[in-house]
């Protein structure tokens, strides 16, 4: 989807917007849905559900992992962002 052999800035601020547009949709797209599966997860945690255990290990693994998605993106977000607005990108 994303392709690093940029031969302009306007290619690069393009593949930024990309990204960015990406990293929003899938945010959007997946933020409800897992926030309300470890939300139900901790309601059956509350209740004291028999797995509760097994519950509790499954929703911190989500989280941990969505976190970590999120951050990644934004990451690479920020590395684009940078490397092309303080001048580091160069023309062949």
């Amino acid at each position: 989807m994303f392709t690093l052999l940029q031969h302009s800035v306007e290619n690069a601020e393009q593949l930024i917007k990309r990204l960015e547009s990406f990293i929003t949709t899938t945010m959007d797209a997946n933020d409800d849905k897992i926030n309300s599966v470890v939300a139900l997860g901790r309601e059956l945690i509350a209740e004291n559900n028999y797995a509760s255990d097994k519950i509790q290990q499954k929703a911190d693994s989500l989280e941990d992992r969505y976190v970590l998605f999120l951050s990644g993106g934004n990451k690479l977000f920020d590395f684009f962002t940078e490397y092309i607005y303080n001048g580091k990108f160069k023309c062949h």
